[in-house]
């Protein structure tokens, strides 16, 4: 029977998950172990069913166990947040769908013109930190990107970062302490699961349908959870696709108020979209988070918190913290092609270029509710990480429900990216593959 050894004068719930954690990483507890039931262990070590109970719901909550009736708990296959953006493996697959990146466009010259038009003044500011004329550039163009994608009011803080990670990063550093509850969806993106770990922020779940959240669903998680901090991406939900339409939008900014919730919108899909940002339903309780990442280029790292929220003056304070992040190539280049309309531009690109292969998915593995998106949500028969691997077999990187989960439930669906393929061709081949394996939209 595995038995954590315990040291007296230190916290015992969290000595028994640290070692879950070290025996895991020892290769010492393997995926599919199953633990000792919790009153078992707790008569071994001389401690309360309560401290295990506490350690077992905690190794739970960081995915390192999961617990199933009849079977117990048991260990789950490790890293599997931090496997998405982790090394390839010796032998990667030959359609690799699994990363979020927006399509490249063949003959793309774009940056190189931009490289090649950059004067001798251009080049002094990109030697050293960020000059108080760029930044402030930078945060006008911003504001430009922001009444292009609907925003009526100008936010009156703007905080740019680099990328929308470390927007988010910041501002939950900023906002939270270990322990707070934090309102997700109940599929969620990898970023915020190793953000909420890393800052030791709880993840609430809240229930999802084909819009995204649903009111009902935010009113029982904030109401259950005493959270003040939900965390939605209301276009192109990542990993479901799931947009919200006007009345929903109209609906959960209602149930934010009713609750007094800050609600952090990340829109780093939102451009490709055809609604402005829920931000501006929601007032000061809006923050917006969001990128040029998804939808401009993804080695550009610009990015920005925006809003109204007190908190962002010291965001905007910090800048060794935050905007000294950022490259000054990225900001002076991210700015221009907001000013001369490149960004624009490509994200017009993409959209019709989502919209072909939207149509290619939809003519290989069948009908679906969701609206166009860089990603599918698919379903498969059977355990997903089963079929993970058989996708990977057959040469097709794809990414589990339980990559996205949050809390215990998941799903039989595997995540893809369409637009991470080089190319409409390779899609196809991809595609037909996925079909073979009887994975359906």
């Amino acid at each position: 029977m595995w038995k954590p050894q315990l040291e007296n004068g230190k916290i015992r719930f969290r000595q028994i998950v640290d070692q879950i954690v070290t025996d895991i990483a020892a290769g010492t507890l393997q995926a599919g172990d199953r633990l000792p039931p919790q009153r078992e262990l707790a008569t071994s070590l001389n401690v309360k069913l309560s401290t295990v109970s506490r350690a077992y719901q905690e190794a739970a909550r960081q995915r390192l166990v999961g617990g199933e009736v009849g079977r117990g708990t048991y260990v789950l296959k490790p890293g599997l947040d931090a496997n998405l953006f982790a090394a390839p493996p010796a032998a990667p697959p030959v359609y690799d769908l699994t990363t979020a990146v927006p399509a490249a466009p063949p003959g793309d010259d774009s940056l190189a013109a931009s490289l090649a038009s950059l004067t001798p003044r251009d080049h002094a500011q990109l030697a050293g930190y960020p000059q108080q004329r760029l930044i402030e550039r930078t945060r006008l163009a911003i504001c430009d990107w922001l009444a292009w994608r609907g925003m009526e009011r100008r936010p009156r803080i703007i905080v740019p970062c680099a990328g929308a990670h470390a927007a988010l990063q910041a501002l939950l550093l900023e906002k939270t302490r270990p322990g707070d509850p934090i309102l997700v969806e109940s599929f969620t993106f990898p970023g915020i699961k190793m953000v909420a770990k890393q800052l030791r922020l709880r993840l609430v779940p809240i229930e999802q349908d084909g819009e995204g959240v649903t009111p009902e669903g935010l009113d029982a998680a904030a109401g259950g959870s005493a959270a003040r901090i939900a965390i939605l991406v209301p276009t192109l939900q990542n990993p479901t696709g799931a947009v919200m339409g006007e009345a929903r939008r109209r609906a959960v900014a209602a149930v934010a108020a009713r609750h007094d919730l800050t609600v952090i919108e990340d829109d780093v899909y939102g451009p490709l979209g055809a609604l402005p940002p829920l931000s501006g339903e929601l007032g000061r309780r809006g923050v917006i988070v969001s990128s040029l990442s998804q939808t401009v280029l993804p080695g550009l790292r610009f990015g920005f918190v925006a809003g109204d929220d007190p908190d962002l003056e010291k965001l905007q304070e910090s800048l060794p913290l935050t905007t000294w992040l950022m490259s000054p190539f990225s900001m002076l280049i991210g700015a221009k092609w907001i000013d001369s309309g490149v960004a624009q531009a490509r994200v017009e690109w993409q959209r019709t270029e989502i919209a072909a292969r939207w149509r290619q998915m939809l003519a290989l593995l069948g009908p679906t509710d969701q609206l166009p998106a860089p990603h599918a949500w698919l379903r498969v028969k059977g355990d997903p990480d089963e079929m993970v691997d058989r996708c990977r077999a057959a040469g097709v990187g794809v990414v589990p429900a339980g990559m996205f989960a949050v809390g215990r439930k998941s799903a039989a669906r595997i995540r893809i990216c369409l637009t991470a393929a080089a190319t409409r061709n390779d899609l196809g081949e991809a595609l037909r593959i996925l079909a073979g394996l009887g994975i359906r939209a």
